[in-house]
């Protein structure tokens, strides 16, 4: 299944955050991953964002994404990818109840 990921930085796009990564001696930057079925949910997630002046948040791959958590190892970084996923379901799941009690 292909996801699409935004990124929504906690302060500045430089802010970062954790502890420092013994084997890529980077850390993490600040903030948090949002994992979407389609290119336009993820755009307007995005959009909604610049237009309503809040937090910084950026389109990403998930390559970009790794890039920005540098400061976990692999295994915790799919993790988080999976944690993504799994997010995105349960909240279809909620839509979709809702739905049917409506």
């Amino acid at each position: 299944m292909r996801l699409f990921y935004a990124f929504e930085f906690m302060d500045s796009e430089t802010t970062t955050t954790g502890d420092l990564n013994k084997r890529t001696r980077k850390y993490s930057i600040a903030g948090g991953a949002t994992a979407f079925r389609t290119r336009k949910e993820r755009d307007d997630f995005v959009t909604l964002s610049q237009s309503a002046g809040r937090k910084i948040r950026k389109s990403v791959t998930k390559k970009e994404l790794a890039a920005l958590c540098k400061g976990d190892s692999a295994e915790g970084f799919e993790e988080y990818v999976g944690g993504l996923e799994y997010k995105l379901i349960e909240i279809e799941g909620l839509r979709a109840s809702e739905s049917i009690n409506a």
